[in-house]
């Protein structure tokens, strides 16, 4: 975790540079301030997806917005401690989904296009958007965890037998503090043998996946309904009365097509819709 926040700072910074670069200071100045670690070779991820991810964070975040001027190959190369291959295939991947762009005589600019995810990214970003299809900035709250012998549904799905154990838990994703959505998530203990309590859960179940066991979650099957918000749902999300919520009920797989999650997801739709791009 510490690494993905040492590169964020690092893009982020150069982001800042490209766009108005502080009187006096060159992008090798503010690279080598830089002190947080760089990139993970260890890992099962290839490092021009590590990049490609964080740069995405950087763009849906509005850390870098549209029309923001990116630093060249080099510079980011440079910055982040990898190849300029690395660096060139990450935003080359970047450009065929539109997100940047490269133009003559200005350079790389990030587009303001709002991201395609691909299967792989389908976890790691919320997926509520706000007025003017702006992507919604969100942050999560797990609040409860529990390690227990999976169910009967949960033994159909995720092909588990009657003594296996799962991880369950529930979170609140939160807007602007306000309470917008509630996730139920429920997947194999023994795909994740290192959580072991509520501090445990990862941000991105994807990512943790990927990044730590080599799972990837390539496919994802969604059921959207519509229902009244019960007890539960007016306790969890803060509000009160009659209203309605939107249901997502899905199962992911991995690269082989096993199911490996099964989650709930519901959510307020007075301020928000949903918006699920795949490509």
């Amino acid at each position: 975790m510490n690494r993905q926040r040492g590169v964020r700072r690092k893009l982020a910074l150069s982001g800042r540079m490209a766009m108005d670069p502080p009187e006096g200071t060159t992008l090798a100045e503010a690279a080598s301030r830089a002190k947080n670690p760089t990139l993970s070779r260890a890992k099962p991820a290839p490092l021009h997806e590590q990049i490609r991810r964080e740069m995405i964070e950087m763009i849906s975040g509005g850390t870098w917005p549209a029309g923001s001027v990116l630093p060249n190959e080099g510079a980011l190369a440079q910055m982040l401690g990898v190849a300029v291959g690395t660096v060139r295939r990450a935003m080359t991947d970047l450009a065929a989904d539109g997100l940047i762009a490269r133009r003559p005589r200005t350079g790389t600019v990030v587009t303001g296009r709002i991201p395609q995810l691909r299967l792989q990214d389908s976890f790691h970003y919320f997926r509520l958007h706000g007025p003017g299809d702006t992507l919604a900035r969100s942050r999560s709250k797990v609040f409860g965890y529990l390690r227990r012998k999976a169910d009967k549904r949960e033994q159909e799905v995720l092909h588990l037998g009657p003594d296996d154990e799962v991880h369950k838990f529930e979170r609140v994703r939160l807007v602007d503090d306000t309470p917008v959505m509630h996730d139920i998530v429920v997947f194999p203990a023994k795909l994740a043998p290192d959580i072991m309590t509520e501090a445990d859960i990862p941000p991105t179940l994807a990512i943790h996946f990927l990044e730590k066991y080599g799972i990837r979650i390539t496919a994802q099957r969604e059921k959207l309904s519509a229902a009244l918000a019960t007890d539960n749902d007016r306790e969890t999300l803060n509000r009160a009365g009659n209203f309605a919520v939107l249901v997502i009920d899905e199962v992911a797989y991995n690269q082989t097509g096993e199911a490996v999650l099964i989650g709930q997801h519901r959510a307020v739709t007075d301020n928000f819709k949903y918006l699920n791009e795949i490509s």
